[in-house]
């Protein structure tokens, strides 16, 4: 799981036990009880900061959505409660403003944001995928050495053209084959002469990696991956 997709499902997470908090605690319990709960922070300074890093997260989701009435609206709302400056003040106040229904917002909202990431991250894989193609061309490498490249190279197009149609089923496969070749072609690889060709298979690697929103894969497979990709200048 790439850093950025952690820390929307992070953000999530702490919006929704926000609002379960909300809706669930008695109408005495303060603003600021709640806010320790769901960011699990006692210290006030901490506190500020994460309520803060939150408001932006929203901000950027915001920017990427349909900036319908509605979801400004919702948005809004959410972003006056996050931000409300009266801590010691009770949640009856706040309640109103982040319901069931607001978090069903966030999460089409958040889900809308990482569907356009993922698309992105496979435009960058196949522009890295067409240099990797250029690059066996032209560079001193074994005959088997570009036999094995190019099946990489055409199971990535393979890949991005699933991607389209069935999502992350398709960015799974690839990185499982990807992890299982570095496996299984271990010593044509590690022996491979050229820089620039193990400079681009790993900028390859980590785009598929960081899409890949599964991490246990890769552990599943075997502790044997870890070490053949530590073999690779990743």
């Amino acid at each position: 799981m790439d850093n950025k997709t952690e820390q929307y499902l992070n953000s999530m997470e702490i919006l929704t036990k926000i609002s379960e908090l909300i809706i669930n605690e008695s109408d005495s319990t303060t603003i600021k009880s709640i806010y320790n709960k769901a960011f699990n922070e006692f210290d006030d300074v901490k506190l500020f900061k994460l309520r803060y890093f939150l408001l932006k997260e929203l901000e950027e989701v915001y920017r990427k959505t349909n900036q319908s009435e509605n979801i400004s609206k919702i948005f809004q709302e959410v972003y006056e409660v996050i931000s409300y400056p009266h801590l010691n003040n009770n949640i009856s106040l706040i309640r109103q403003k982040f319901t069931i229904g607001h978090i069903t917002t966030l999460e089409l909202a958040f889900n809308v944001k990482q569907l356009k990431q993922d698309f992105e991250a496979m435009e960058e894989i196949s522009t890295l995928n067409d240099e990797l193609k250029d690059i066996i061309e032209t560079e001193d490498i074994t005959d088997v050495q570009k036999a094995i490249l190019k099946q990489i190279c055409y199971e990535i197009d393979e890949a991005i053209e699933e991607h389209v149609i069935t999502g992350n089923t398709a960015v799974q496969k690839l990185y499982e084959s990807l992890v299982g070749k570095l496996v299984l072609y271990q010593e044509e690889l590690k022996n491979i002469n050229s820089d620039k060709v193990k400079e681009t298979l790993s900028k390859v690697y980590k785009k598929v990696e960081g899409l890949h929103k599964v991490m246990n894969t890769l552990f599943s497979i075997g502790s044997k991956a870890k070490d053949i990709i530590d073999l690779l200048p990743f």
